[in-house]
């Protein structure tokens, strides 16, 4: 830029939001060294994309994935909040299990809207 400040950060469309803290560069830094900079600093925990089991289906497909109360993890579905939409494989109609179902914290699937465990 004009005035030979740069941010250094990771530009990615999974990482929407307000930051707190913007470190300022008085040079082009590399990823890997952004990358550095980032994992040693504190905190360094963290939820791993397994809290749930793959979600189980017959004959049917994901066709979408959310997160509302999370947008940097919406493509992610086994993380807690995110919501697994199915739809029927070409040629086949629904007659049992949910085609809208939740990640929990506890790491368990469950109806949208309700307590009921999915099927």
């Amino acid at each position: 830029p004009d005035d030979r400040l740069h941010i250094g950060g990771l530009v990615s469309p999974t990482s929407p939001g307000e930051y707190s803290n913007i470190r300022v560069y008085t040079r082009a830094v590399p990823e890997d060294e952004v990358m550095i900079i980032y994992s040693s600093e504190d905190p360094t925990c963290g939820m791993t994309d397994d809290v749930c089991p793959t979600p189980w289906s017959y004959k049917s497909y994901v066709a979408r994935v959310d997160n509302p109360l999370d947008l940097r993890y919406s493509l992610f579905p086994r993380r807690p909040a995110a919501e697994v939409f199915f739809k029927c494989d070409p040629g086949y109609s629904s007659f049992d299990g949910d085609d809208h179902i939740i990640c929990t914290s506890e790491g368990t699937w469950l109806k949208y809207g309700t307590q009921i465990l999915a099927t």
